[in-house]
């Protein structure tokens, strides 16, 4: 039985935007960054920002994929959790 559920991930600093796409080419994966549209000041800078800077959320069934796949993937740091152990988010908070 497929258990997919929502992990937090934590990127390296300014890799949300790479570490979805990286995420995203794995299979049985879901990434979603949300993002806020700016108004830069330097009209070449990037027009969208993370909304939580440093995170993103994936959609995954860790028994399937496995963390591996996900915590090595480029512009990832961690699955966030307690201790060694990933956290899922809850259907209802």
């Amino acid at each position: 039985m497929s258990t997919r559920q929502w992990y937090a991930v934590q990127t390296k600093p300014h890799s949300e935007f790479f570490a979805k796409n990286a995420l995203g080419s794995v299979p049985e994966v879901q990434a979603y960054l949300p993002t806020v549209k700016v108004e830069p000041v330097n009209p070449r800078a990037r027009k969208t920002r993370p909304f939580f800077p440093g995170y993103l959320f994936a959609c995954l069934d860790l028994d399937q994929v496995g963390l591996s796949a996900v915590q090595w993937s480029a512009g990832v740091t961690r699955i966030v959790g307690y201790g060694e152990k990933p956290i899922p988010i809850p259907d209802q908070v």
